[in-house]
């Protein structure tokens, strides 16, 4: 693969239009074809995913002078190409050969059937078309019907999580092909429901892979056993032996290992759990969980804390690298027809600002997991309660924002999932603004009728003109509230479920706080029909009532200054109020 043949094909994709320049971009091996020029490649392509526009030849020249030291006419784009695909595959398959010829001298025959596979693997992928033919809807169903004839499993695979929350937002279950991404704050609980899944998945005879990024794979077993067996998680995991049990610690390990060995005897479900991690080479790569799931023929491949994922090339930059292992994780889901969930941090803001709802830009590394991810999951709780609150944030084949819960029960581990629309909690607004308007009566007094959209209802266009003073009571107006025919109780309308109460708080701040500003507008009288009077200077703009005593109220008025501009003037007091501002104190009975 000569220099003068790369230089060849990038002055081609530089005077190319943009429509045929973007497929080469998706390519996993597109910086292979280049061996020699692969900082200009990355040069290109990280220029058009800032531009939005390839570079031209001169600004390519600038930076790498070597460059087509002489302008060239452009060629075809497709011929070069493929002549480069071409050279490629020659030395993949030279170069795995070599790879394989010394794992064989050496009788190392596990080196030499991966370095097989992965030579198979590479030339594969190069070998594939770059773009697959056009769909006709026309013939699709029939086309459909007859692969499916033929070979059964081209039907999409479905695992179901155990979670009818969960499975009713994936379409009853996870799917292959899919990305699943279930995001959370640090040490809420990501996890333990990625293992309560797995288990879930157990129950139904299938195997589910889960692969920890973060601790090591005995830490993930132990937790997952105690979810299947709803064991003590401080015994099991922490260690702790009870203050009561006066034996010594090995002979009280030994004995709860026993009981649980026991358990498992007793287990007659044929589904599988299987855990493994990254061990002494320290790190996880896509083509490493491809190679993991082959081996083990997993239904589902499950990643713990997926933001430490690396790519296959190791020299990439963290976010470009975490960006192709995505890509290429996503691409797995799809050859090999499995579903693949990941955990992933939320950023550290949502906690600082107490942020209560998810949101895909709160995810770390929101710009590759919000876009590759199939469904994106946000739990959000406090640690110190049992609830977890779970919305979708995103899901290509369904709506979002749809609540639930994920109830945690320590140190006897237990995780189940609660649907708020199976449990019967629906909140319609006609209910929240029904108790807004009980509200409103209790504070001001009167009706207040809300519409939908949160304004007051209009009764008329004129506004009554205020004549007399405020009225006043020493006591509160409490709401009116309906009786039980049978046991003439008082019937409690309020939310019962704290999602419920949750939601009517929010909306009883933001109509109280609208309501208070109409009321403030409304104490001056209109000179025009619908419009209050504008104020003048020297009349009364605010009153202050305050109760003294029994029927009486004392009233501080403040006038506005005959000159407003005279507010910050040499003129003016120390305290900001100019010399003509007046306070009047006088003390009137309360009407009854």
């Amino acid at each position: 693969m000569s220099l003068d043949d790369e230089d060849r094909a990038l002055n081609a994709i530089l005077h190319s239009h943009l429509a045929d320049v973007m497929p080469l971009f998706r390519l996993p091996y597109f910086e292979a074809m280049f061996p020699a020029r692969k900082p200009l490649v990355r040069y290109i392509t990280k220029y058009f995913d800032t531009a939005g526009q390839l570079p031209s030849t001169t600004n390519c020249r600038r930076k790498y002078k070597d460059f087509l030291d002489k302008p060239k006419k452009p060629e075809p784009l497709v011929p070069l190409i493929e002549e480069l695909k071409d050279q490629l595959i020659d030395s993949l398959c030279h170069q795995g050969a070599e790879d394989m010829k010394k794992a064989y001298g050496q009788d190392d025959i596990v080196s030499f059937l991966q370095h097989a596979d992965d030579m198979s693997d590479k030339v594969r992928a190069v070998r594939a078309p770059m773009s697959a033919a056009a769909i006709d809807t026309d013939d699709y169903t029939s086309e459909l019907l007859q692969q499916l004839n033929k070979n059964s499993k081209l039907l999409t695979k479905v695992v179901p999580t155990g979670f009818s929350p969960l499975d009713r937002e994936l379409g009853g279950g996870a799917r292959g092909g899919q990305l699943i991404v279930m995001s959370a704050l640090i040490n809420l609980g990501k996890t333990y429901t990625l293992c309560a899944i797995a288990e879930n998945v157990r129950k139904n005879g299938q195997k589910s892979l889960v692969i920890p990024l973060e601790m090591t794979a005995s830490a993930i077993v132990e937790r997952s056993l105690c979810v299947r067996y709803e064991l003590n998680a401080d015994e099991y995991i922490k260690m702790e032996q009870p203050d009561t049990d006066t034996r010594s610690r090995e002979d009280w390990y030994k004995d709860i290992l026993e009981q649980r060995h026991k358990m498992e005897q007793a287990d007659t479900c044929t589904g599988k759990v299987l855990v493994r991690d990254a061990g002494h080479e320290g790190v996880v790569t896509p083509r490493m969980i491809k190679s993991w799931a082959k081996e083990t023929g997993a239904d589902i491949i499950m990643i713990d804390a997926a933001q430490d994922i690396r790519p296959s090339d190791s020299r990439l930059p963290r976010v470009e690298g975490l960006y192709v292992a995505i890509a290429e994780l996503n691409q797995i889901a799809v050859e090999m027809n499995i579903p693949i969930m990941m955990t992933v941090q939320l950023g550290g803001d949502v906690e600082k600002k107490g942020i209560k709802s998810g949101n895909l830009a709160n995810i770390q590394w929101s710009q590759v997991f919000a876009q590759k991810a199939h469904c994106v999951f946000s739990m959000i709780g406090d640690r110190a309660t049992n609830v977890r609150d779970v919305t979708t944030d995103k899901n290509r084949d369904g709506s979002v924002g749809r609540p639930w819960q994920i109830g945690m029960e320590f140190p006897f581990v237990k995780i189940e999932a609660f649907d708020l629309k199976a449990q019967g909690v629906q909140i319609s607004e006609e209910d929240v603004f029904d108790n807004i308007n009980d509200l409103s009566e209790m504070i001001f007094g009167g009706d207040n009728d809300f519409e939908k959209n949160g304004k007051p209802k209009k009764a008329s266009k004129s506004v009554p003109k205020r004549t007399g003073p405020v009225e006043m009571t020493s006591e509160p107006v409490d709401s009116e509230t309906e009786a039980d025919p049978e046991t003439d109780d008082p019937v409690d309308d309020a939310p019962e479920t704290p999602y419920q109460k949750k939601r009517a708080e929010n909306a009883a701040k933001r109509l109280k706080s609208k309501l208070k500003r109409r009321r403030a507008s409304a104490l001056s009288a209109p000179d025009v029909e619908g419009r209050p009077e504008r104020p003048r200077p020297g009349s009364v703009i605010a009153t202050t009532a305050v109760a003294c005593g029994a029927g009486e109220v004392s009233l501080w008025s403040t006038k506005i200054p005959t000159r407003p501009a005279s507010w910050r003037t040499p003129c003016s007091t120390g305290s900001g109020r100019p010399r003509n501002w007046s306070e009047e104190s006088a003390t009137v009975d309360c009407p009854s």
